[in-house]
């Protein structure tokens, strides 16, 4: 995208919306916007930090591509329907992982 493009589909928004960014398609996520710097003819927006998971009509709207996560699913069923798993392990291996980690979350604050 182009400078242009960008401002071509920003004129028509009202000042006071707010920008932020969708990032990781697979496992969606919203972030706040930093900063916006131009380097060697490049224009970079930054990363203000994670805000949440990316809303179930923004992934919508993106695209199919777009796996969001709605906040009340649970953690096992990301990954039963999720196309793009985010883990390299099968889906058991990968939720006896996550139960592993949790077990041993638990254990360290006791």
């Amino acid at each position: 995208m182009r400078v242009g493009e960008m401002i071509e589909k920003l004129k028509d928004l009202p000042e006071g919306v707010e920008v932020r960014l969708a990032l990781q398609p697979g496992w969606a996520m919203e972030h706040s916007v930093d900063q916006l710097v131009e380097v060697d003819g490049v224009a970079y927006i930054s990363d203000g930090g994670y805000l949440n998971y990316l809303p179930v009509l923004v992934g919508q709207v993106l695209g199919n591509e777009w796996n969001v996560k709605d906040e009340d699913e649970e953690f096992e069923e990301d990954l039963d329907h999720n196309p793009t798993n985010p883990f390299p392990l099968g889906e058991e291996e990968a939720k006896r992982y996550a139960e592993d980690l949790l077990l041993d979350s638990h254990q360290e604050g006791k």
